[in-house]
């Protein structure tokens, strides 16, 4: 036999017919087989993720160093052409003599904003460096013929290359001259990329980066060794000319990291699963002594009561379904003694039954007699059709005590004979009376209305109903029961008193009244018609309490009378507009209010009419608007000259908070600049006209003087008394800085800022009327700018504005202080020159604006040239003494130089003035 089917046997022999074996050993075999299959799958779920989180994790490092590389390069190559195309390398490649005053110094100042694996260098036309900073060898640029056949090219150019063991990153950008757009050097930046790759954050230890160029290859290797792996490749893009290279990042991790990764986490998986193992088995164990155990018990207890023990009862401590079964048993045993005691009760209570019959009826007749006693209604009781003897019980035997008749239990023919029965006043015999009637005739008589006179001269108002009484479906008597309704009728009276009070109220209310029973008028006064525009308040009635509101304010009606209805709290009074029969509308408010009337609840609506209220509100609040809104400071003073209030304004202006004025006079803001006449006269401009106005110069907060037209004026009340003064303060320095502001406008060019052609003119005649004085020489000079149509043309009048403004700050930058520079309108400029000495530095400054003005302009991205300029040029006193000729003079000779070619100056004379000797002369221009 085979060890293995031994072993099944002995398992087999082991469990027998063992509940709590058998119950183990299946527990422990599910769970064993649960937690190999849970572990399988959790293995290879955690190798998948691995694998999936290692790719993701490579793919994004190598999108964040390309993208880190690739900005770094395109930053580098950026700076370096702007750089290049700084116009102070240019000119400093032709200064040899300012070189080393300011090219080095220039340099320097870039090399400390760039990283200390950047180097830079400036050559010249020859590739000679010239400047070097950071780690550029000066001495290796000559002798390279990429660099001459890059400058030859006159083109950005790229490489890579490999110095000493390091791998550079080469970009030399030439220098180009404006003028002549001749390549007159080169600028050369250098990046150390294995220092770069060293330095980047970007790449994880256990990770390794190489950089490849076009087919070379591996050009640089990472930080890290890694022996066999997967990698990630990405082309960052980059600007030209470093784009031609062909730079490739690859970013690599080794495979063998993964199962190190793992190691930890299948051990510890492995010392979970054991550990369950352990604790299936001994919760199986566990489980089956929950079970077995108790329902032993319980068997053993069934036993035992079988035998005769009926007193014993199984444990139910326990929760589950074997202590279910258990409370189960006991209550089966409950019920068995419950319904044996119950049989020997009942046949003690069917023998006890019969004896209390007999006594309840013997109950039931004094119960009678208790309730014909207790009831508070005056009740009567004849056993005769005659009705000869009457009982009655205690409540109409003590009436009749009170009023005369000692009746006792019952009353008699005399005692009947003493009444004097009325029914709606009129005597009634007593054999017509409820009682008699329905012995007599064996019928119901219902909501009997009787009045009765006592002997004592008392009025008493009964309402009854009478019952008859059969005895072998004959008459044998009646019952009666009456109500004494007379404390009723007399309140009934009251009311009908308070309600006719209450109506004649209701009519001369001055205000609009309506009641209304559910939505419909069911009455109203006169003053509500008036308000509604009808002639009598009968017109109103029948109509819904809506229609006479409009249509936008119901809803609120609507709701206020809900919350009334429903007692949810008190209906604060509304405003609404109240539409007319006419179909005008007032501004109207409604009270409404739940009344009893006539012993029903109904809603009175109370209106009045607000109109005028609302108007003088509105006037209010217009007021206070106005007051609030107002530019100008105010204030309003009691009698007493006291500020009562101050608007946003004045705190603007004065710097005065409210809280820091109130209470105060006026006098806080005094500057004390205005003497006591001034006052004086202002006192009396105020009593004699109620108004008074005058600039005053007050004093702000800080200290400032405020130049302030200040207006006053007195409010009087109804009885002439003097109540409030109310002042307005307005500032009058604002007023006189606009009017400055205009003047100017009127004599300066708006674009330009330049005087216009009205203060051209009041100049050109001050400075002749000065040098006819003097004995000295004006020159005017106008200036028109060619090619200036096609930048409006091409660019739009906003960028021929930027060109304007350029040209004038260049204008006015050439001029003495005392020289006028002045624009016409459009692209025409007029240049005034004063007291000159001589003529002879005239035709040098014209030609100096012309070069100026032919310079490129820059506005935002556009570089813009082949603008010039063409002057003409008249002189005083030669070519005129009349300042609208000289400057027409100007104009003319001016367009003579458009014809013959543009960018020039001409004068108006046939021949320029005749140059004098250098010590006559004076500077035309700031440069001279």
């Amino acid at each position: 036999m085979a060890p293995w089917q031994r072993l099944w046997e002995q398992l087999g022999a082991w469990l027998g017919q063992s509940l709590v074996r058998r119950t183990t050993f299946d527990v422990a075999a599910g769970l064993l087989a649960i937690i190999a299959i849970a572990m399988g799958i959790s293995s290879l779920s955690a190798y998948y993720f691995a694998q999936e989180h290692q790719k993701r994790e490579l793919a994004q490092n190598a999108d964040t160093v390309g993208q880190a590389f690739a900005n770094t390069l395109n930053g580098w190559q950026d700076a370096i052409t702007g750089l290049a195309r700084n116009t102070v390398l240019a000119n400093a490649l032709l200064d040899s003599g300012g070189r080393e005053q300011y090219l080095v110094p220039f340099m320097r100042e870039f090399d400390m904003h760039i990283e200390e694996q950047l180097g830079l260098t400036l050559c010249d036309f020859l590739a000679r460096p010239l400047v070097s900073t950071g780690l550029d060898d000066p001495n290796c640029y000559g002798a390279n013929p990429a660099y001459k056949t890059t400058l030859e090219k006159g083109q950005p150019g790229a490489f890579a290359v490999n110095e000493n063991g390091h791998v550079l990153l080469v970009l030399l950008v030439p220098v180009h001259f404006p003028a002549t757009n001749s390549v007159e050097g080169a600028l050369v930046g250098r990046l150390d990329l294995g220092t770069w790759i060293e330095n980047q954050r970007h790449i994880p230890r256990g990770y390794q980066a190489r950089l490849h160029a076009g087919q070379e290859g591996d050009i640089l290797l990472g930080r890290d060794t890694i022996q066999a792996g997967t990698a990630e490749q990405r082309a960052p893009r980059f600007n030209p000319p470093l784009d031609a290279l062909d730079l490739r990042l690859e970013i690599s991790r080794s495979e063998v990291a993964y199962p190190q990764e793992m190691a930890p986490l299948l051990l510890s998986l492995g010392t979970v699963a054991l550990a369950l193992l352990v604790l299936g088995i001994w919760y199986a164990r566990y489980i089956a002594a929950r079970i077995s155990h108790p329902l032993l018990e319980l068997s053993r207890i069934a036993q035992r009561i079988s035998k005769g023990e009926d007193d014993l009862r199984a444990e139910t401590v326990r929760q589950d379904e074997v202590g279910q079964l258990a409370r189960s048993f006991n209550h089966m045993m409950e019920r068995l003694e419950d319904a044996q005691h119950n049989l020997e009760a009942q046949v003690l209570e069917r023998t006890s039954a019969l004896t209390e019959g007999k006594r309840r009826e013997k109950l039931r007749a004094r119960e009678l007699a208790a309730i014909f006693n207790a009831v508070p209604a005056l009740v009567m009781h004849t056993t005769t059709s005659d009705s000869s003897h009457i009982h009655v019980n205690r409540a109409l035997s003590d009436l009749l005590q009170q009023c005369g008749i000692d009746a006792g239990e019952s009353l008699s023919s005399s005692n009947l004979a003493a009444l004097n029965l009325r029914h709606f006043g009129m005597p009634v015999p007593m054999a017509d009376w409820p009682l008699a009637k329905a012995a007599r005739e064996g019928v119901e008589v219902a909501n009997f209305a009787s009045e009765v006179i006592f002997p004592d001269g008392s009025l008493r108002h009964l309402l009854g109903n009478a019952i008859p009484v059969f005895q072998d479906t004959l008459p044998a008597g009646a019952i009666a029961a009456f109500i004494d309704v007379t404390p009723l009728r007399q309140a009934q009276e009251e009311i009908a008193e308070e309600e006719e009070r209450y109506r004649r109220l209701f009519e001369l209310m001055p205000e609009g009244v309506m009641v209304h029973d559910g939505d419909i008028i069911s009455m109203t006064n006169s003053t509500m018609a008036h308000l509604a525009g009808y002639d009598r308040p009968e017109q109103l009635v029948g109509q819904h309490i809506l229609s006479f509101v409009h249509i936008d304010e119901r809803g609120a009606i609507r709701a206020l009378h809900t919350q009334l209805i429903d007692g949810l709290g008190q209906a604060n009074p509304l405003h609404f507009r109240l539409i007319r029969h006419d179909g005008t509308f007032l501004h109207a408010e409604m009270s409404v209010g739940m009344l009893k009337l006539a012993g029903k609840r109904v809603m009175q609506v109370v209106i009045r009419d607000i109109s005028l209220r609302r108007a003088a509100e509105e006037q209010t609040r217009l007021a206070a608007r106005v007051f609030e809104s107002s530019q100008d400071g105010i204030y309003i003073a009691n009698a007493r000259n006291h500020i009562i209030s101050v608007n946003a304004a004045f705190t603007q202006r004065t710097g005065y908070l409210p809280e820091e004025v109130i209470g105060h006079e006026p006098d806080i803001i005094a500057s004390g600049r205005q003497d006591e006449a001034f006052f004086r006269d202002m006192r009396e401009a105020l009593a004699n006209e109620g108004h008074w106005e005058n600039e005053v110069l007050n004093r702000h907060k800080n200290g400032e003087l405020l130049s302030q037209w200040t207006s006053i004026s007195i409010i009087r009340d109804e009885e002439g008394r003097l109540s409030h003064y109310i002042a307005v303060l307005s500032d009058v320095s604002e007023h006189k800085a606009s009017a400055a502001r205009m003047a100017y406008l009127a004599q300066h060019d708006y674009l330009t800022g330049l005087p216009n052609r009205t203060l051209l003119k009041d100049r050109l005649g001050q400075a002749l009327l000065s040098a006819a004085r003097s004995h000295l020489n004006v020159a005017v000079l106008f200036l028109d700018l060619d090619g200036f149509k096609q930048v409006n043309d091409n660019y739009g009048h906003a960028v021929g504005d930027q060109v304007l403004k350029e040209a004038a700050v260049r204008l006015r930058g050439e001029l003495r202080n005392m020289d006028t520079v002045s624009r016409l309108g459009g692209d025409e400029f007029v240049v005034l020159l004063t007291d000159l000495a001589s003529l002879s530095g005239i035709a040098g400054l014209a030609s100096k604006l012309c070069s100026i003005i032919a310079q490129p302009y820059r506005v935002g991205a556009l570089d813009m040239d082949g603008i010039s300029v063409s002057i003409g040029i008249a002189c005083y006193p030669q070519d005129s003494q009349d300042p609208a000729e000289l400057i027409d003079q100007a104009d003319r000779a001016m367009y003579r130089a458009k014809e013959t070619g543009k960018n020039r100056s001409v004068f108006y004379a046939t021949s320029p003035p005749p140059i004098k000797s250098a010590a006559a002369s004076l500077p035309l221009s700031k440069q001279s």
